[in-house]
């Protein structure tokens, strides 16, 4: 996921995303979802100045704990009821069973159609409200799901699209479509809780957040979790050590951004990091439980 401070840029203007690097603003109330923000100039505090035990105080008193009560109850109730419900829809498609890796081709058509509708002034109010992660009210849970399909640039889309494409297809041999797209979705709205409990608790400005990477980090939890040792290679370079020194350098760079910001979500992407290796975990769980049954049977 990209942060971007929110600006006076429409979200469907062409420069709506590439003029607004290194803005910020101060927090104010909004009033609808398409309302805008006056801009400001800020100055950080001193780095690290804000651990300090005195101001550590006076940040938890200030932190606005309501505001993640429906986010918490959102992430909760879904990633509980889709289990349930993801296998008997896709489940029952003659064409996944036969190929499974076909999942795919539907979840990279919905990212560049909603890439292309942010192109058209008409939708825009209801994407960004449903395809926007905004901390601040008014909010829609759903969008912690439907910002994982939003992008801010055409570069920022073909980035991630060519990332998920490189891993998605042998997840879905080894988990299954329903599976696969329970991990895919899941990964996604508890990126988007780490998202927005990160920026309740550093009291942060209003920021926009958008894009699939917390999916993607997500998958490659999973995927380096099942096989730790399996060659990968980062731009046709490959990684030594595998999938789990790629997974944990990728860890270990988006805990490092989270105190030398920038202008990507990075608790976003260890959300996402951590859903992948609990589905993970889950799903070697379920290779063992299935071996068992074949020895004793």
């Amino acid at each position: 996921m990209i942060s971007i401070p929110r600006t006076l840029f429409s979200i469907g203007s062409r420069n709506a995303f590439s003029l607004n690097v290194g803005l910020k603003a101060r927090p104010v109330k909004l009033f609808s979802p398409t309302s805008l923000l006056q801009l400001r100039g800020y100055r950080p505090p001193p780095r690290f100045h804000q651990f300090q035990p005195r101001n550590l105080r006076h940040r938890f008193n200030n932190i606005r704990w309501g505001e993640l009560v429906y986010p918490a109850l959102f992430t909760g109730a879904f990633c509980a009821i889709t289990p349930y419900i993801l296998p008997y829809i896709v489940d029952s498609i003659p064409a996944l069973k036969r190929n499974p890796s076909l999942v795919t081709i539907p979840i990279i058509g919905i990212n560049v159609g909603i890439f292309f509708a942010h192109r058209l002034p008409r939708l825009l109010p209801l994407l960004r409200k449903y395809f926007l992660l905004v901390n601040a009210r008014p909010f829609s849970v759903w969008s912690m799901l439907g910002s994982g399909f939003s992008h801010q640039s055409f570069t920022h889309l073909f980035f991630n699209m060519f990332c998920f494409q490189s891993f998605a297809p042998a997840l879905c041999g080894v988990l299954g479509p329903s599976t696969f797209l329970l991990v895919y979705l899941g990964s996604i709205v508890c990126s988007s809780f780490a998202s927005l409990a990160f920026r309740t608790i550093s009291l942060s400005l209003v920021i926009l957040s958008l894009g699939a990477s917390g999916g993607i980090f997500g998958i490659l939890g999973v995927f380096s979790y099942l096989f730790p040792n399996a060659g990968v290679a980062l731009f046709f370079i490959p990684v030594p050590g595998g999938a789990w020194m790629l997974f944990l350098a990728s860890f270990a760079f988006n805990v490092a951004g989270l105190f030398y910001r920038g202008p990507f979500d990075f608790a976003a992407h260890i959300g996402g990091s951590v859903a992948g290796i609990y589905y993970g975990w889950r799903a070697n769980e379920e290779r063992k439980k299935r071996r068992r049954r074949r020895i004793v049977f």
